[in-house]
């Protein structure tokens, strides 16, 4: 990160810091069907509470693994996709109870996150869904702006890229994730494609389909939606 950009990111994010506060209050206000995207980047569904720790313009700062600024049973939705693999295993946990902590009851959460068991199959078992999978993430290496070792990705690197790549890390199997879901209070868990929904609150809303594509999104993640 060049001086330029130190000087426009870290003003920005310690106003956004002092502001995140008011910007939760005013959204609670204005909103009696509240919804939240957590780790949102650039993803901004429109009537969505949007929040990240390094907030672009349009989400407000807030940390997911305890969301303190939020009262209990607040929320009618929260998404969580493609987030929760970027935090240690422990903070990842948190980040469940706080979901279900500020979710109103009859709440829906739904969590988007890659799939280890796919990333398994590729080195022990590669069948046609896993040739599949790395056919696609070899074209799509360049989109994604991934660094490559090489002049092909082969599986292995495939693997260490969802890994690390991306700034990874932890990598759950769908079974465990239904664990800490199941813990944290949440009564039903419905499996669904990564770039599908059951709940017509998702709809149009997920934003790592839009980026990968829909196939390899599918192809390299799953998706539960849990009730409270």
């Amino acid at each position: 990160m060049n001086l330029k950009q130190l000087i426009r990111r870290y003003p920005y994010k310690y106003f956004k810091t002092l502001a995140s506060p008011i910007e939760i209050r005013r959204y609670i206000a204005n909103h009696d069907r509240r919804l939240l995207n957590i780790g949102a980047a650039r993803n901004r569904p429109n009537g969505w509470l949007n929040i990240d720790l390094d907030p672009v313009p349009g989400v407000v700062y807030l940390d997911a693994s305890s969301m303190s600024l939020i009262p209990n049973n607040t929320f009618d939705a929260v998404l969580c996709e493609h987030m929760i693999e970027h935090v240690p295993a422990d903070v990842g946990h948190r980040i469940v109870n706080s979901i279900y902590r500020i979710l109103k009851p009859g709440g829906v959460a739904r969590f988007v996150t890659p799939d280890l068991e796919v990333l398994a199959r590729m080195i022990a078992t590669p069948k046609d869904v896993e040739n599949r999978y790395l056919q696609l993430f070899r074209e799509s290496v360049d989109k994604i702006g991934i660094s490559i070792p090489g002049p092909e990705i082969s599986a292995v690197d495939c693997v260490n890229i969802a890994f690390h790549g991306y700034g990874h890390q932890y990598i759950y199997t769908r079974d465990e994730l239904k664990i800490h879901i199941t813990r944290a209070g949440f009564t039903k868990i419905l499996d669904t494609a990564a770039s599908d929904f059951d709940n017509v609150l998702f709809d149009s809303v997920q934003g790592h389909g839009p980026l990968v594509g829909t196939e390899l999104n599918d192809l390299e993640s799953f998706a539960l939606e849990a009730i409270k």
